[in-house]
């Protein structure tokens, strides 16, 4: 048991634990058409071009300069990430899940006290 653990504090120093859901209200992406036309201006691809030309545009970039395409983003918002497009990700699937996150959050959240 202790070479395990020793085993184990030789390859870990540090851990990160991380939780949610990528379809929480914050984590999806409001407006993904207009971030996408903006890195499609930064680098040098016509935002009124066809949809199929405008990816073909992007996908021809490299990836230094799709990397250095400096974005303006709200504060604690994203511009890359799962958006609710009707196609993916359903629209009744999207806002049925938002609502059982919240409303379980708040039997998390709130206390229940008897008297026993």
């Amino acid at each position: 048991m202790f070479l395990y653990l020793l085993f184990f504090l030789v390859l870990f120093h540090r851990a990160i634990l991380l939780s949610g859901s990528p379809l929480s209200p914050l984590s999806l992406v409001r407006d993904p058409v207009y971030y996408g036309h903006q890195v499609a201006k930064l680098v040098n691809c016509s935002p009124e071009l066809q949809h199929l030309h405008l990816l073909n545009c992007l996908r021809d970039t490299s990836l230094e300069k799709l990397l250095n395409a400096q974005l303006r983003v709200p504060e604690f918002t994203t511009a890359f990430g799962p958006s609710v497009d009707g196609v993916i990700i359903d629209v009744g699937t999207a806002a049925e899940s938002s609502r059982t996150n919240s409303q379980s959050s708040e039997k998390n959240n709130s206390l229940d006290i008897r008297s026993t």
